[in-house]
Order: C-alpha cells, then sequence, then structure tokens
C-alpha cells in the first residue's frame, strides 16, 4: 500500500524537518547538559536525538523523491553540482580525499553527513513548501525551546562543554533572531525569553554570533516597511544612545564588570571589549594571507582551504568559496548567492521575508566570520531555498504557486 500525502500534510512535514535540522545542533548541545543538571546525564538522549534526525530528514527525502516529477531544476542543479564537485575532489586530488574520507562513526564531523544529511536537503526541503503556517508556527515553538535551555545551559552547567561561547551562542542565533522580530500571540512569554536570550548571547557567547546578530538587527530595520519618519526616529534614537554609550563608556563598563562579577560571569566577549581586541582577528590574518597567496584561476578544489591550511578552514565564505572554485567559477558562485540573498531581502512583499530576514544573521553573515558552508549548515540551504522561493513563486489567495 503506497502513502499518499496531501499538500498539506507535506507542508506540516517539511516545515517540521526544516525546523528540527536548524534547532538539532542547539538540543544535541544542551539536552545532556540539562538533564546532568538534576542528575539525570546518560547517553540515551543523544542516540535518541541521532535516531529521530535520520529519521526525520530520510523520510522528507522519501516524499521529495516520491514527486520526482515536481522537483525543481535548480534543486537537481544544486544536487548535482555539490555531487559533481565533491567526486572531482575526492578522485582527482588525493590531499583533499583525507578530509572527505567517510566515517559513518563521525555522526556530526563526517563531511558526507554534514553536507549531503545534516545540510544539503534544506534547500530541497523548503523548496517543496506551498505554505509557512506551519513553518512559522513550529518554528515559534522550537525557538522558544532553543534559547531557554541554551540559558539554563549558560547559569547552570556553564562548566560543561556544552556553555562553549562559540557552540552555544552560534546554535541559538537564528531561533534568538526570530524571536525578536516576529510578533507572536505570547507577548509575555517572548519579552522575558527574548531579553535573557540576548544577554547570554553578548556576555555567553563569541563575537561572531554578537556581531551577526547586530548586523541582522540593522538589515531588518533597513528593508522593514516603516513610515520614513519613523525610521528616521529611530536612527536618530540610535545614534543618541551611541553617543551616550561613548560619553558615559567608563562608568557603564565598571557597572556593567559589577553585575558579572556579583553573577560570576566571566564573559570573553566583554573582556575583549575593555581590552580593545573586541575588533582583533584572533588569528585570522594568518589564515587569510596564507588562502589570499594560493588563489589560483581554477581552485583547489572542495576542501582544497583545508588543505592549504592543514586542517584549518577559510572562515570566510567568500574566501572559501574563491580558494576552493578559483577565480573565474568562484567569483562567479558568489555574485549569484548574492544575487538571491538580496532579491530575498529587498522583496518586502514576499511571504518568505521575514522568514529569510530571521535566518541571515547565521545563514551568511557568520559564514563570513567563521564556520563553513561544507559544515553542518543547514541555515545556509535554508537561506538559499527561501530567496530562491521568494524569487521564483508569487502569492495567490491561498498558498503559493511557481511564477
Amino acid at each position: 500500500m503506497v502513502l499518499k500525502f496531501t499538500e498539506e500534510s507535506r507542508n506540516k512535514y517539511f516545515s517540521f524537518a526544516l525546523v528540527y535540522m536548524v534547532s538539532f545542533l542547539c538540543f544535541l548541545n544542551t539536552i545532556n547538559a540539562v538533564f546532568g543538571i538534576v542528575g539525570m546525564a546518560s547517553s540515551i538522549d543523544t542516540f535518541l536525538l541521532y535516531v529521530s534526525i535520520w529519521a526525520v530528514i530520510f523520510g522528507g527525502m522519501l516524499l521529495v523523491v516520491a514527486r520526482a516529477r515536481r522537483i525543481s531544476i535548480d534543486v537537481l542543479l544544486l544536487i548535482v553540482g555539490v555531487l559533481v564537485a565533491y567526486a572531482v575532489s575526492y578522485l582527482l586530488l588525493p590531499e583533499n580525499a583525507a578530509y572527505m574520507k567517510f566515517n559513518h562513526l563521525y555522526y556530526v564531523g563526517n563531511p558526507v553527513y554534514a553536507l549531503f544529511v545534516f545540510s544539503l536537503p534544506a534547500y530541497a526541503f523548503v523548496r517543496q513548501l506551498t505554505d509557512y503556517s506551519y513553518f512559522k508556527k513550529y518554528l515559534t515553538i522550537f525557538s522558544y525551546i532553543a534559547v531557554i535551555l541554551s540559558t539554563v545551559t549558560f547559569f547552570f552547567a556553564r562548566d560543561t562543554s556544552a556553555a562553549g561561547y562559540m557552540t552555544l551562542s552560534y546554535n541559538m542565533i537564528f531561533q534568538l533572531f526570530y524571536l525578536m522580530i516576529t510578533k507572536t500571540n505570547h507577548k509575555f512569554l517572548r519579552i522575558p525569553v527574548v531579553v535573557i536570550g540576548v544577554f547570554v548571547l553578548a556576555f555567553g557567547g563569541s563575537r561572531g554570533a554578537l556581531l551577526s546578530l547586530l548586523a541582522g538587527i540593522g538589515i531588518f530595520f533597513l528593508f522593514k516597511k516603516m513610515d520614513i519618519r519613523k525610521k528616521i526616529l529611530l536612527l536618530v534614537s540610535i545614534l543618541v544612545a551611541i553617543l551616550i554609550m561613548l560619553f558615559f563608556s567608563r562608568e557603564l563598563l565598571t557597572l556593567v564588570s559589577y553585575m558579572l562579577r556579583s553573577m560570576n560571569i566571566e564573559s570573553r566577549s566583554f573582556d575583549m571589549l575593555v581590552s580593545l581586541e573586541f575588533f582583533d582577528e584572533s588569528g585570522r590574518e594568518v589564515l587569510r594571507d596564507t588562502l589570499t597567496s594560493n588563489i589560483s584561476v581554477f581552485g583547489h578544489g572542495m576542501y582544497g582551504d583545508r588543505v592549504l591550511l592543514e586542517g584549518m578552514y577559510a572562515h570566510n565564505i567568500i574566501l572559501e568559496m574563491i580558494t576552493q572554485y578559483g577565480i573565474i567559477f568562484g567569483t562567479a558562485l558568489i555574485l549569484c548567492i548574492v544575487f538571491f540573498i538580496i532579491k530575498g531581502i529587498t522583496r518586502k512583499e514576499a511571504p518568505e521575508w521575514v522568514l529569510i530576514i530571521a535566518v541571515v544573521p547565521h545563514g551568511i553573515i557568520s559564514l563570513m566570520l567563521s564556520g563553513s558552508y561544507l559544515s553542518v549548515a543547514p541555515c545556509f540551504y535554508l537561506l538559499l531555498g527561501l530567496c530562491m522561493n521568494s524569487l521564483l513563486r508569487k502569492k495567490q489567495s491561498e498558498g503559493y504557486i511557481e511564477a
């Protein structure tokens, strides 16, 4: 017997799958730590998380294949293109292959799992959506859970690896920013969760995550539909606030320092701000110089930056792609990505707009400061898929159809 899914059922499934994919690392990082707080830490929850995410992703893949005739040409081009690039690099470049070997027990760091299971399907799934109501509903629920779990981990499991400033902040940034810019029916819950979440990200997270969040906020207000007088008032208010902070910087830093000490919080970002090292590149200039001096016309293949940096990665998606695919193809690829993202951001009337804005900090800005599109990066492919939907679809009275 062949199971038949209605359009609504498919939207529900793909919405849940996408939200779970973008929240998985946060859950993986925090749930065991939270259980440890109450003395219930075990490997069972980690095992169940892996089983569930694999089941959800492969279930979505089966749904996509079941309607193969309706798979968009861009989905096929992306999948085939990535497969070809991977195969060519693996077969023809033995140095690259060393960083691409398959290890079925290394679930997150495995390059095959990270790219082809945990990341790339996000693009295919979001291109299947014809309505975003369930996606927004599930994302709201998962966002509350993710931010609350991260907050509990920060305050009560600070000595564990789960509270590491990089993983903690980057794994919650999408969910936190979504709650910040969307209106929900849970106003009395949303406001305190957002305030505490911003505190955790600002003082317990990395500089890159904080800068990505601030950039996302700027993009949101820049393109948000708003009366010009309100925008001017907002801009003036921001400038006044900045001037006040600069004028009373010593007093504010002293106050914040006292507050953090009283809460027994050690904040790397705050310490670097006080020591005027907040914008220090932390050794990334060495990586950049090494890669820029080795840029070629045809590139070094997928994972080529790892070869040149002896296991490290570029920490910048633009430099990463140019290094891997060369000046000609790499630049063309970057320009295509920039085009789709700009089109998605500027189409304020599109139903995807708020989702596109929400995923921008983690989906692309953070990849210019840290991370890699070849790691577990479903937000990057989710962002591309949402922008493609915005570009190719037009709103109808109910749902959306291909333009």
